[in-house]
């Protein structure tokens, strides 16, 4: 078991990057009081799967391609960016909607709560970034093939369990319940949290 203990210092530095807000935690959060459970938690499942997939990505080399072709990280991000405004968008469009139309507006359907949250998670590129230079400084240098399968299933198992308590915690009966008396002003603050990030990531510098 020796050739596996990296995996707990990148656990914990993985589990301490997750817990931070962001645009994750404000989908997961806000289909938790606007869904049904069923539903939030696709949408954690679609966040654990596209941070999966980002670490996934820089274990072949994503990053990398990156660097050597500026241009593909800039499309990459503009329409991360612009998929966020879009979200951002919608959201604070809904605020101002009668109840019943402003529940989900952003992507009806049960399908939709796995499709928002993977895609909100795959909108920012600087993952792979992040992903890399993780690899870099916590993984070993060269990774077996259970080394690697064992490092994306942590990534997944932690992301999931956080998110579906996000999820799971924000579709308490008294978190709709207090939702349904703040209703707009809390879709509003989302929406344009949503909007700040979508527009921080399409004029970063880097």
């Amino acid at each position: 078991m020796q050739e596996y203990s990296f995996l707990l210092g990148f656990g914990l530095v993985w589990a301490l990057a997750v817990i931070l807000p962001g645009p994750n935690f404000l989908i997961a959060a806000r289909s938790g009081l606007t869904a049904t459970r069923g539903r939030a938690l696709l949408t954690a499942l679609g966040i654990a799967t596209g941070s999966v997939t980002w670490a996934f990505s820089a274990m072949v080399g994503l990053h990398a391609l990156f660097l050597a072709f500026a241009w593909l990280y800039g499309a990459v991000k503009i329409l991360g960016g612009l998929y966020l405004l879009y979200v951002g968008v919608t959201v604070i469009r809904s605020a101002f909607a009668k109840q019943e139309q402003a529940m989900e507006t952003a992507d009806p359907g049960r399908a939709g709560g796995y499709r928002i949250g993977l895609l909100t998670n795959l909108s920012n590129p600087k993952s792979a970034a992040f992903f890399g230079s993780m690899f870099l400084t916590l993984l070993p240098p060269q990774l077996t093939p259970l080394q690697a399968l064992a490092t994306l299933a942590l990534v997944f198992a932690i992301s999931l369990s956080w998110y579906s308590l996000v999820a799971v915690g924000f579709s308490l009966g008294f978190m709709h319940r207090g939702y349904q008396r703040i209703r707009k002003g809390l879709s509003a603050c989302i929406g344009s949290l949503m909007v700040f990030f979508g527009l921080r990531l399409i004029f970063a510098e880097n």
